[in-house]
């Protein structure tokens, strides 16, 4: 970063901050001495993330005795500036003015190292080892000496995550305690489920993660994480900065889930550090041998049952479908939150390959999920309007063939599900009986054995409304 002139602002030598004393002396604190809680001084910090932000709540110690003005350093500079809440234990505190610093703004840089080792630079390049003992003056310890007016700059030591963290500054209606708690919403973090499931021909075993992902910039070290499974509505929705993100970490934890209104709450039992930009996968449960139905689908479109088709596709591969009751997949009477599954299956040597994946919805205890991990390779449709015609202004007719040829070296079972105009609707002939699922659909199971092939024909007759 370039250095500005003594004059100016902000100067930094490599890894250190430079602060002009004379520019700090020339704007006081607005309502006498400052108070400082630094990130440094935290006793507890948790995370409670939605989808797109999270609730930040931390205690802090405060440092600089009794004061009116207290700063607030290392905030995430995406957070709500309106959303925040300050207690002291239970009690609240009553908030009378409130300042957003911007990241690496002398303040913030001050109060940020209060209590660190720092350099007094003379004009002249002289160099002094002290302590900053307050961001009010500021006020740096020499020995058994405190310099308070002076003329050079004080060289800072630089944070991990410098320029990432942000500052609040609070004029409060009666002094500050010893310890506060403050509670805000910051936008760019977020979560998400995803599950890898090893596929057996009647089981899987099936592994749950949710990955924390955080593009706030700032790190959050030792968090009581909390996830929020759910639509929860905002009034407000701050514009803070979205770094980029890039993977970071696994943690194994286990994860407690309990109902919070109409949303679902998991709550991490141990404390993760969440990298400032990243990702940070945590364990939600392992279960072995889960049952699953596997179904090869054939599904057609509505609007062929209304006029001549001559331009089907010239062959179809049905989708491979799992289903799967979620009955105590995560715990007895746990849902699983909303994500994305990943099948794996072991080949003929025994290793491992990727068969397909699909979305995941919320899905409460007790449940079946249905996910559509792809299409079946060795079996192969065609489908064939053999007779199409218009019985009056109203009632159409028309026939099929579907014959589908299973070149896999075991026999399968294809579900041919059909979509029916939302008119009255009747199946006049078939090979195979049917069954109506509902108002417009209508499926048949169609058995083919291996290496062979099968046929379902079926005429329908329409009746527009």
């Amino acid at each position: 970063m370039p250095s500005r002139g003594a004059s100016g602002d902000l100067r930094v030598v490599q890894r250190a901050i430079l602060i002009p004393l004379a520019v700090l002396l020339a704007a006081p604190a607005a309502s006498g001495q400052t108070a400082v809680a630094p990130a440094s001084a935290r006793s507890s910090l948790g995370l409670t993330v939605y989808d797109g932000f999270a609730i930040v709540r931390e205690t802090r110690a405060v440092s600089g005795g009794p004061a009116s003005e207290v700063v607030w350093p290392d905030v995430p500079p995406s957070l709500d500036a309106g959303t925040v809440v300050l207690r002291a234990g239970t009690a609240p505190v009553e908030i009378r003015r409130q300042v957003w610093e911007a990241p690496l703004s002398e303040s913030a840089a001050l109060a940020s190292a209060v209590g660190a080792p720092v350099t007094l630079v003379g004009p002249d390049g002289t160099r002094i080892q002290g302590a900053l003992e307050s961001s009010d003056g500021p006020t740096v310890r020499v020995g058994d000496r405190l310099v308070v007016d002076w003329p050079g700059a004080v060289e800072l030591p630089a944070p991990a995550d410098a320029g990432a963290g942000a500052a609040l500054r609070w004029e409060l209606a009666a002094p500050a305690p010893s310890s506060l708690t403050a509670a805000f919403l910051a936008d760019g973090l977020t979560w998400a489920a995803d599950y890898t499931a090893v596929l057996d021909d009647d089981s899987m075993t099936l592994d749950g993660f949710v990955t924390v992902h955080n593009a706030t910039g700032l790190a959050f070290p030792e968090t009581d994480l909390q996830l929020v499974a759910g639509d929860v509505r905002r009034a407000s929705v701050g514009a803070g900065p979205q770094p980029a993100m890039r993977m970071a970490e696994m943690a194994a934890n286990d994860v407690a889930q309990s109902a919070l209104g109409d949303v679902h709450l998991y709550t991490v039992d141990s404390p993760v550090t969440i990298a400032p930009v990243g990702s940070t996968r945590v364990a939600l449960f392992h279960a072995t041998r889960v049952p699953i139905r596997r179904e090869y689908v054939l599904a057609g479109q509505s609007w062929w049952y209304q006029m001549p088709v001559p331009d089907l596709p010239a062959t179809e591969h049905p989708q491979i479908r799992i289903r799967f009751e979620n009955d105590g997949v995560a715990g007895a009477d746990q849902p699983l939150p909303g994500g994305a599954l990943h099948a794996w299956r072991a080949d003929d040597r025994g290793q491992l390959q990727f068969v397909g994946g699909a979305p995941v919805p919320h899905t409460a205890a007790g449940e079946e999920i249905v996910v559509t991990i792809g299409s079946a390779f060795d079996l192969v449709a065609e489908r064939v309007q053999t007779d199409y015609r218009q019985l009056d202004p109203r009632t159409f007719e028309s026939a099929w063939r579907i014959e589908i040829r299973n070149r896999g070296r075991t026999a399968a079972s294809v579900l041919v599900v059909e979509q029916m105009p939302g008119f009255e609707w009747t199946i006049v002939e078939e090979s195979h009986p049917h069954e109506r699922v509902d108002a417009q659909v209508v499926r048949w199971t169609l058995p083919v054995p291996a290496g062979g092939a099968a046929t379902l024909t079926y005429r329908v007759r329409v009746t527009q409304g």
